[in-house]
């Protein structure tokens, strides 16, 4: 695969000509640990190609270095001057929720990347394949490779089968007899329990209660913000269901419902999206850093381990001053000294995250 269709390659560097020619062992190894004096650019450049190299050690050594790097440089590196090996790594080869996202965001992600990855991508991560319907018009056998995934949400089957329909033509009928809706199911019915298939607490009444609600919605409330292709619905429809619709659509919820139900005023609403849907890490940051979000939501995320354990999102509920004081004091101590010294004269968030944090900058920077 041609690495040329991306951003330059840092390869013109004396250095790292050094490193891949791999004459100096001891060299390759400091490269493959990053203690080399290179840009993170070019050691995260270099890195990949030791990862993905033929020697055991050295390749051992930069997976465990590129896992424990910096997330947020290699987000931006990604989003900006990363050449296609480096795309490939953080898709295929070392799956990061939030790294693996903007990689498959980029508009140059070359289609046998997407083709590689397709098979073993988790279900976030499928959902996010799927918004491409630019490689999906280009290269349809995308849609046949990821129907290979052992792990295919019941999201993403539905989205396979809409966009051969509609998007790429030729929808071959279903397998299993199951699938094809029955047809004296009336329309509005099998819409909502497309919707709701996957919430087996839904009795047949509520079904149809909720299918009676949303077309009285669809036909009544004027259609503004942002639309969700899963229900159908804009964000201001979304908002005129009744809150036990709100909470029922926020299990398994799309990434633009998903949006939508998290700024909900209902707690239960919001904290549903959490507890119930695929969220992505990079979504949690983006919340944890939302200032019109309610606070119950933010108190969910503090008490989600693998999201409390990330620095980027434990520095957004320091800094939210929609974050509970109790919470925002607890994870003062884990900041570093120089976000410290911004948060103590940060005259947004409450005086008492304010002054705990003037404290420990104090003995921090000693």
């Amino acid at each position: 695969m041609s690495t040329e269709s991306t951003a330059s390659s840092p390869a013109e560097s004396e250095l790292i000509q050094q490193v891949l020619s791999g004459e100096n062992a001891g060299l390759r190894l400091l490269a493959a640990s990053g203690v080399l004096p290179l840009s993170h650019e070019e050691l995260i450049w270099v890195q990949v190609r030791l990862a993905t190299g033929g020697d055991p050690e050295v390749s051992e050594t930069a997976r465990e270095s590129l896992s424990r790097a910096d997330v947020r440089l290699v987000q931006d590196y990604l989003r900006q001057e990363a050449d296609a090996e480096v795309v490939r790594y953080f898709i295929v080869e070392q799956q990061s929720s939030s790294l693996s996202e903007i990689a498959l965001q980029r508009r140059d992600l070359p289609v046998e990347i997407a083709l590689e990855a397709a098979p073993r991508l988790s279900a976030e991560l499928q959902e996010i394949l799927l918004l491409r319907q630019d490689l999906i018009v280009d290269s349809p056998d995308i849609l046949d490779v990821l129907e290979t995934n052992p792990d295919l949400s019941s999201y993403a089957k539905r989205r396979i089968g809409e966009y051969r329909q509609h998007l790429v033509g030729s929808a071959p009928e279903p397998e299993e007899p199951e699938e094809i809706p029955e047809a004296e199911e009336p329309e509005e019915l099998s819409a909502i329990a497309a919707i709701l298939a996957e919430d087996e607490e839904t009795t047949d009444e509520e079904l149809a209660e909720f299918a009676a609600e949303i077309d009285d919605v669809l036909e009544n409330v004027e259609a503004e913000g942002e639309f969700d292709e899963k229900t159908g619905l804009t964000e201001g429809q979304v908002r005129a269901l009744s809150a036990p619709l709100r909470v029922r659509l926020a299990r398994g919820a799309s990434r633009t419902l998903r949006a939508i139900l998290l700024k909900d005023p209902n707690p239960q609403v919001a904290v549903m999206v959490l507890k119930a849907s695929p969220v992505t890490e990079s979504e949690v940051e983006q919340i944890s850093a939302n200032r019109h979000v309610v606070d119950d939501v933010l108190s969910e995320i503090s008490k989600r381990r693998e999201w409390a354990n990330k620095y980027t999102i434990v520095h957004n509920l320091v800094k939210n001053p929609r974050t509970p004081v109790g919470i925002a004091v607890r994870f003062i101590p884990r900041l570093s000294v120089r976000d410290l010294g911004h948060l103590k004269r940060d005259r947004n968030v409450p005086d008492a995250v304010r002054q705990h944090a003037n404290r420990l900058y104090r003995v921090k920077s000693r």
